[in-house]
């Protein structure tokens, strides 16, 4: 019976590197609560109501 195992696939610098950008992600989103500026893009034609 052999005792060893097989390699771990799993790349544990690249969840690392995930997570950080997940991190950044949800910073970004919560800072442009507090930015000015409205939308980058808007619609020139307004609709009647």
């Amino acid at each position: 019976m052999s005792n060893q195992s097989a390699p771990d696939p799993r790349r544990h610098d690249l969840d690392a590197v995930r997570s950080f950008a997940m991190l950044l992600g949800i910073a970004l989103h919560a800072a442009l609560a507090y930015v000015g500026g409205g939308w980058v893009v808007a619609d020139e034609q307004t609709s009647a109501g």
